[in-house]
């Protein structure tokens, strides 16, 4: 008999064997942490990102588009002027031409509608 089978002999079950709840648990909270360390990092992450871009992109103030959009409501609602004089043909107010259009159109409507009355 070797030394082997005499341990294996003299060995009662379950005696220094691991427990398997012990290991069941321990690979649970390994898992866990795992899991709660790569969204504490991802969190971080997209934090810092959208920091950046907060920084970079987001504060820029846009200058010149926001003379461009000033200017051209400027044009809409200045008054009457000469766009091209020799074709006598003016610029008025959005406001003015936008009553001139529903005025033309009702007249239009109007007029159609008593010619086909006939």
């Amino acid at each position: 008999m070797n030394e082997l089978d005499a341990h294996v002999e003299n060995h009662a079950p379950g005696e220094g064997d691991p427990r398997s709840d012990t290991i069941v648990y321990i690979g649970l909270i390994g898992a866990i942490l795992t899991v709660a360390s790569a969204l504490y990092l991802a969190g971080l992450h997209y934090s810092g990102a959208n920091f950046e871009f907060e920084r970079k992109a987001a504060g820029v103030e846009f200058k010149d588009t926001i003379a461009l959009a000033t200017n051209q409501r400027g044009a809409l609602h200045k008054g009457y002027t000469w766009a091209d004089r020799a074709n006598n043909v003016v610029t008025l107010p959005i406001e003015r031409a936008m009553e001139l259009t529903v005025t033309e159109l009702n007249q239009a409507r109007q007029t159609s509608g008593a010619n086909s009355g006939k």
